[in-house]
């Protein structure tokens, strides 16, 4: 008993003492970019479905076209990754190489902020390290850093944003900042404007921070004004092409047409009879009409909307390799989302050796993949609920804005339609409380096991 207690010291210590050491952080980094540099050259999947769409409109933009489809002015999507993309096939040509690479930077920047938010909301060194650690080698988050998706430029610029927010100086430049770097968040995906607010308020109601509520509030006003200021270009653009004002995108009323309608599943699904529904017209109007058609279902059908959510919410959480699948989807260089399982199968059986040999090393990922997702998803629920033990027995306060901003992203997915890629802005923040689980174990170990061997002795 006395070696094994002796046995159990040594190796939490050892541990510890990694996870403290000052070369830590930046070994841990360096690594995360190499795994990912490696992922970025091994896999070269062809942009299929929307990330096809994304390729496409970034070489017309680089090509000085705008952004258009088939030479009409759009904003059915975002600006925001196109916009990125294309300035990069400005100075690269269109490289779908050079487009992983970037996704390489935007992934290990990822890691970075992730850490510095951590570190400053739960004061804790050890909780942002094993945070960095967690998502510094999960195959879910890796696996995009091949996939000309939105996500990863997505959660660059929020972490960014919201780390430049959480800075305990309450300086008004860096709330510039931050608001300048949430408006380039929202041109990626509109859904984050509420995000620098959820933070202000957590932050400002906070036990220990209320007497700092006017500096908070100031914050926050400085945050959204700049904002909306790096808003304003592409709302004039959009105004002078659709004569209507426009928040970023003309897809909100449709989405929520796709979530809310007499065929809805819980999942992105469009029938021909949808087509129908909202007729013909530009963008706008076809937008306007997907959102007067899905307001007046959900009053009409209360019940039958309310009975989806809980399918929403299973369809959002329920698996975490979206990224390996959507590889192996490029791979097989067609869009398989749609199209019948025998169907599928017969595309994926077709291919040539080599690629079959790396999509069977990809469905072995996909199973680690998993079992990791579902262990950063339990010891985060784990970890949360120790946290409120805690909290309730000492009084001691912990941060929950990360549980404030998962529940608003999984409220806007209950609303409207869901699927595994749209947790990808919620697993950093879910993470942290696995961190702190983590940090928490260890320290309880290391205690366990010096007051055993003083019992012993």
């Amino acid at each position: 008993m006395k070696s094994m207690q002796a046995g159990l010291r040594g190796l939490f210590g050892c541990v510890d003492a990694a996870i403290r050491s000052r070369w830590f952080v930046p070994i841990c980094l360096l690594v995360a970019l190499a795994v990912r540099v490696i992922w970025a050259f091994l896999f070269d999947p062809t942009p299929v479905s929307d990330f096809g769409w994304y390729h496409a409109r970034a070489i017309d933009i680089a090509a000085g076209a705008g952004y258009t489809v088939d030479g009409a002015p759009t904003a059915y999507w975002p600006i925001g990754y196109p916009g990125a993309l294309g300035i990069l096939y400005r100075f690269f040509g269109p490289s779908l190489l050079a487009a992983r690479l970037l996704n390489v930077v935007l992934s290990t920047g990822t890691l970075a902020f992730v850490y510095g938010i951590t570190r400053r909301l739960f004061r804790s060194v050890s909780t942002a390290r094993w945070t960095l650690l967690i998502l510094a080698f999960y195959p879910g988050q890796i696996a995009y850093t091949s996939l000309l998706a939105s996500e990863t430029l997505s959660a660059f610029t929020l972490l960014l944003g919201v780390y430049l927010l959480v800075d305990e100086r309450l300086k008004a430049s860096r709330a510039a900042w931050s608001g300048f770097v949430l408006g380039l968040a929202c041109l990626v995906r509109p859904l984050v404007i509420p995000v620098p607010a959820i933070v202000c308020a957590v932050s400002a109601f906070g036990r220990e921070r209320r007497r700092h509520l006017g500096a908070h509030f100031r914050r926050a006003l400085i945050v959204y004004v700049v904002l909306l200021a790096t808003l304003v270009p592409w709302t004039v653009r959009n105004y002078g092409v659709f004569d209507h004002l426009i928040y970023v995108s003309t897809n909100g009323g449709l989405v929520l047409y796709i979530g809310n309608n007499p065929k809805a599943t819980g999942r992105y699904i469009w029938w021909e009879e949808m087509t129908e529904q909202i007729g013909s017209g530009n963008e706008y109007e076809r937008d306007r009409r997907g959102r007067q058609a899905a307001v007046a279902y959900i009053r009409s059908h209360p019940r039958e909307t309310l009975r989806l959510w809980p399918e929403k919410l299973f369809r959002l959480y329920y698996r975490g390799d979206e990224g390996i699948r959507r590889n192996i989807e490029g791979l097989s260089g067609t869009d398989l989302y749609f199209r019948a399982p025998d169907e599928q199968q017969r595309i994926l059986a077709s291919v040539d050796g080599s690629t079959a040999r790396r999509m069977r090393w990809l469905r072995a990922v996909s199973r680690v993949s998993l079992a990791y997702y579902y262990g950063i998803m339990a010891s985060a629920l784990v970890g949360l609920l120790v946290l409120l033990r805690r909290r309730r027995r000492s009084g001691t306060t912990f941060p929950t804005h990360g549980v404030f901003v998962v529940l608003y992203f999984t409220a806007v997915h209950i609303v409207t339609f869901a699927g595994p890629r749209y947790h990808f802005p919620m697993i950093p923040w879910i993470a942290m409380y696995s961190g702190a689980l983590l940090a928490s174990a260890v320290s309880c170990m290391m205690r366990w096991g010096c007051h055993s061997g003083m019992d012993e002795s």
